[in-house]
């Protein structure tokens, strides 16, 4: 006689006696954004440095995709006319760009460029490489997404229309071709290779056997470093527009009244510092307010963020009830006994004299062991606070979605706890502030095989699966805009003690 499925649990439950070994869930712990909070950032980020991102640094690559597309397209319709199959193109794209990084990388200058460890294990171990063979196919496929100029992780974004630099359009057929405002550069490379286009790596659409060492003997030809005036002049053209022209303007304005050679962090710090104040109601918002409160957003998620890791590692060898955890946190804190939330609020660091320096406590709090500091965490979660009042709470600045707790939302937030205890507001910040919204994030994104929740609540109180180390902030596409400048010619750049510096260009 068949039985039911619960009858059949019914009868095992009935039959154990004890605990058991239960296989382990397919799950792999991760999630870059426990909290939920980082679009902010990335939106802030696209209203002043739109288009480009952490990775694609470097002015070449551009040009040299450029070329690659339309060398492809002309060959193909040199061999068979306009039907060609994209694939075809996109193979001699991807031969070129690999041709073209592995010289870079044996003549160690890979900066802007990805996949160091897969080039050396791929091609240059072998000493040569069959690009007409079944490994080249399954390598393409491998790069695509990855460490090839045109996946969304390198160069493809920005290189095309839109938001980008403009220099390739997308065809119907999935295939790219150059702009019209990227013709002169497309030249340009034409020209630079002239001498050596009849070699087997761009002569024709496919190819087979290429020595790594010839790879090497191209590099003088297309390093990137050499760049001709056109595709600096290009350069130029492209960066220099909308937002990305305003932040320029303002890099140019912090380094005009430096009048010394400053590194990627003092130019962030004293951009910054350009407009403190409340920006004026009736004005389309410049840069400089934007930039504050790119860092004051961020100074804020961090400073969660880093709160969120203390409250992982204090969590993770026993359950705690809120209360003690807040009670924690009283003890981390330079207070006055009988402190209101609002009290405590108003004694961030601030200077009558000056307006808040939001960028350092940015660099303090990602070097800290956050495991061990949450005053730090909270201290600087107070300084944010600060930072969007003194500009005035302004909902252009500081909004955005609710459920992502723009820094607007938590300033009002903090306004109707002002009147609280200071204990039984902690409570709220570590309910509300992390504990929530980790848990509607975390949830909410869950489905797939990564395990983004670090908290279970247990019947002792909050328990964590594991601890995680430090938090680190958001890179801001800065060191990118100024990397690109300086290829462009918008900028000087110099090296002092091993770190990079940059000066306005000496006028021609």
């Amino acid at each position: 006689m068949a039985t039911s499925p619960q009858l059949d649990i019914l009868q095992m439950l009935a039959e154990w006696s004890g605990p058991a070994v239960v296989a382990r869930l397919p799950l792999r712990p991760g999630g870059v954004d426990p909290l939920g909070l980082r679009q902010v950032n990335f939106d802030l980020m696209d209203r002043c440095i739109p288009g480009l991102n952490n990775t694609a640094t470097r002015l070449r690559p551009y040009a040299l995709v450029a070329w690659a597309w339309w060398k492809a397209a002309a060959l193909a319709k040199a061999e068979i006319g306009d039907l060609v199959d994209p694939d075809r193109l996109k193979a001699y794209v991807d031969r070129i760009e690999v041709v073209f990084a592995v010289g870079h990388l044996l003549e160690n200058d890979f900066a802007g460029l990805l996949g160091r460890d897969t080039l050396n294990g791929e091609v240059v171990n072998r000493g040569a490489y069959d690009f007409s063979s079944k490994l080249w196919r399954d390598f393409r496929v491998r790069r695509n997404s990855t460490t090839s100029l045109m996946a969304p992780v390198s160069y493809g974004p920005s290189a095309k229309e839109g938001a980008g630099l403009g220099y390739l359009s997308p065809r119907a057929d999935g295939a790219f071709a150059p702009t019209v405002e990227a013709m002169p550069v497309v030249h340009a490379i034409e020209a630079e290779l002239s001498e050596i286009l009849d070699d087997p790596c761009f002569a024709a659409l496919d190819c087979g056997v290429i020595e790594v060492e010839r790879m090497r003997e191209l590099y003088p030809y297309w390093a990137t470093g050499a760049l001709t005036d056109v595709e600096r002049s290009v350069g130029r053209d492209r960066l220099c527009r909308g937002a990305r022209a305003a932040t320029l303007g303002l890099i140019s304005q912090v380094l005009e009244a430096s009048g010394d050679w400053l590194s990627v962090g003092e130019i962030r710090r004293q951009m910054a510092l350009v407009a403190p104040g409340p920006a004026p109601a009736n004005e389309e918002l410049s840069a400089a307010p934007l930039w504050r409160a790119v860092q004051a957003q961020q100074l804020y998620r961090l400073s969660l963020e880093a709160l969120m890791v203390w409250l992982l590692d204090t969590t993770v060898s026993r359950p705690y009830q809120l209360v003690e955890l807040a009670s924690l946190l009283m003890d981390e804190t330079e207070h006055d006994a009988g402190w209101t939330f609002g009290q405590w609020l108003k004694a961030a660091p601030e200077d009558a004299d000056q307006p808040c320096d939001v960028v350092p406590p940015i660099a303090d709090l990602a070097t800290v062991a956050q495991s061990a500091n949450p005053g730090t965490a909270l201290d600087y979660v107070r300084f944010a606070l600060a930072v969007c009042r003194e500009m005035g709470s302004d909902q252009r600045l500081f909004g955005g979605a609710a459920d992502r707790l723009p820094l607007e939302k938590a300033d009002a937030r903090a306004a109707r706890m002002a009147g609280m205890p200071l204990r039984d507001a902690f409570e709220v910040v570590l309910s509300e502030w992390v504990i929530g919204q980790h848990l509607y994030w975390a949830v909410g994104r869950s489905g797939d095989e990564t395990q983004r929740l670090r908290l279970m609540l247990d019947e002792g109180g909050w328990l964590a699966f594991s601890a995680y180390g430090n938090a680190a902030p958001t890179p801001d596409r800065l060191a990118t805009l100024l990397s690109l400048a300086s290829d462009a010619g918008i900028l000087d750049w110099d090296e002092v003690d091993g770190e990079t510096v940059y000066a306005l260009a000496a006028a021609e």
